[in-house]
């Protein structure tokens, strides 16, 4: 069986979380994640043709991650995905800014 993997194309999505854990709002979008340098991916968001991330991966957790971050005009995101076991979902979260709240993202592969 291969090795659980990031490469690939994914239903994305993006909400925000009240402190009670409810779900405010959710944003559907895609994403592309393809091979970039050794030991890391990129991350292509459709519908931001100016934004790509670039994320680490490492297995230390136990779990297939990536985290890194994308540079933009107008912020810096941080970024980080951690890979299903099967491969077929990743769950993480982004902030803008170091000092924000993580905001969720979730992915399910294509």
């Amino acid at each position: 069986m291969a090795e659980p993997t990031f490469i690939g194309n994914w239903n994305l999505f993006r909400g925000s979380v009240t402190d009670e854990g409810r779900e405010v709002s959710v944003k559907n979008s895609t994403c592309r994640i393809d091979n970039g340098d050794a030991g890391y991916v990129k991350v292509k968001v459709a519908g931001w043709p100016d934004w790509q991330a670039t994320l680490r991966l490492s297995n230390e957790s136990g779990y297939v991650e990536a985290t890194g971050s994308s540079a933009n005009w107008l912020t810096r995101n941080y970024l980080f995905f951690v890979l299903s076991e099967d491969g077929n979902m990743f769950h993480g979260a982004v902030k803008q800014s170091e000092n924000d709240p993580p905001f969720p993202w979730w992915g399910v592969r294509q």
